[in-house]
């Protein structure tokens, strides 16, 4: 697989930054939207009577399946900058990455699986992104291309994905990348679904940004503003 840089890139260029190690995160769906619908006028206040407003539910994702183990080929379909992001590790800028696993097991409603996860913006020696890119080219990222490096090429790309599942305190399943390694010979003609998202969340461009998830929007707005 080749990866090569570009030589223009926004924000998600910003790997160059020597930003050290850093710990890298899963990310999950919050389950939530960004923006809250306009407030309801006096007269659509009062006319439901059928009592919806006291019914509770499990939300949105109470039919979340995690994404199965094991190793799977996955093709990378989005890159979102969410520009600097408050942890505990302190603020950095992070990368969202997602893939789709390809073939084999779907969802209970015929979607296909995706994984994501987060990454600090930087192609410094020791963090994850670049160990990430090395493992998945099964070839070092040369100095000279950690200098400039567009994550926005990997989109598009195929692999093979390890995947892992962690339960949660609260005792749910989630499913963790636990590697990205070159893609097996043949995956590049397996079909995929998922259409590719690149966006940059420090753009605002509102057309791009209603295209992504829910969960992904939640995220770009709790970025850190300059």
């Amino acid at each position: 697989m080749s990866m090569h840089a570009k030589t223009e890139s926004p924000s998600l260029a910003a790997a160059m930054e020597v930003l050290g190690a850093e710990k890298e995160t899963e990310t999950y769906p919050p389950g939530a939207m960004d923006f809250p619908p306009p407030p309801a006028t006096p007269s659509q206040t009062h006319q439901d009577t059928s009592g919806a407003g006291f019914i509770a539910s499990m939300g949105e994702d109470a039919q979340f399946q995690p994404a199965p183990t094991g190793a799977h080929p996955a093709r990378l379909y989005g890159a979102v900058s969410l520009g600097v992001q408050e942890s505990p590790y302190g603020n950095a800028h992070k990368v969202l990455l997602m893939w789709e696993i390809l073939g084999g097991e779907r969802k209970a409603n015929g979607e296909p699986f995706t994984v994501s996860k987060t990454y600090t913006m930087s192609m410094h020696k020791k963090a994850s992104l670049r160990a990430m890119v090395d493992s998945w080219r099964g070839a070092p990222v040369t100095d000279m291309e950690a200098k400039r490096f567009d994550v926005r090429s990997l989109v598009g790309q195929r692999s093979l994905l390890q995947v892992s599942h962690r339960q949660s305190q609260a005792g749910r399943t989630y499913a963790n990348i636990a590697g990205v390694f070159p893609a097996q010979p043949g995956t590049e003609i397996i079909p995929h679904d998922m259409q590719d998202i690149v966006y940059d969340a420090n753009s605002e461009i509102l057309s791009e940004y209603e295209k992504l998830p829910g969960w992904v929007q939640r995220m770009c707005h709790d970025r850190i503003r300059p």
